[in-house]
């Protein structure tokens, strides 16, 4: 795969993630804990988007509008309003942030070494924030407090 089109498809995972999270805060400003973190995840995802967009039109790259119109199917999917718990939330943000990891590992392995410092940071924070999920849904660390 070029690096366009991979550089898009990482993009699109990120800008769908940065939505996600956005979403996930909204349905969570009753827990302000849990939604400060859903903020800086969905702040983190937008930086990261643009830091790869940026890299891209540097090097002499395009974005390929079409990964950006229609993120991937393998991607993230939106905590819906049926999702009324912070339970509910905290496991649709999982499931999304699994698919963007995946997205992510396929990706390193396929870019050229110049591009594999920065997807790899980028892969890292995921990481993290899928480790923070996984704990929560565990029950291994216990969420914010409810109010």
């Amino acid at each position: 795969m070029p690096v366009d089109e991979t550089i898009s498809r990482l993009a699109a995972h990120c800008r769908a993630a940065q939505e996600g999270y956005r979403r996930a805060a909204e349905l969570t400003l009753v827990e302000p804990e849990l939604a400060h973190f859903f903020q800086e995840q969905a702040q983190t995802r937008a930086l990261a988007a643009q830091a790869l967009e940026d890299r891209l039109r540097a090097s002499g790259g395009k974005l390929l509008a079409q990964p950006l119109l229609a993120p991937p199917t393998e991607g993230w999917s939106w905590p819906a309003d049926s999702d009324e718990t912070p339970e509910a939330v905290i496991a649709s943000c999982h499931r999304g942030e699994e698919r963007a990891v995946r997205a992510y590992e396929q990706a390193r392995e396929a870019l050229p070494e110049d591009w594999r410092w920065e997807v790899s940071e980028q892969y890292a924070t995921m990481r993290s924030a899928l480790a923070k999920l996984h704990t929560w849904l565990q029950g291994r660390e216990s969420q914010p407090p409810r109010r």
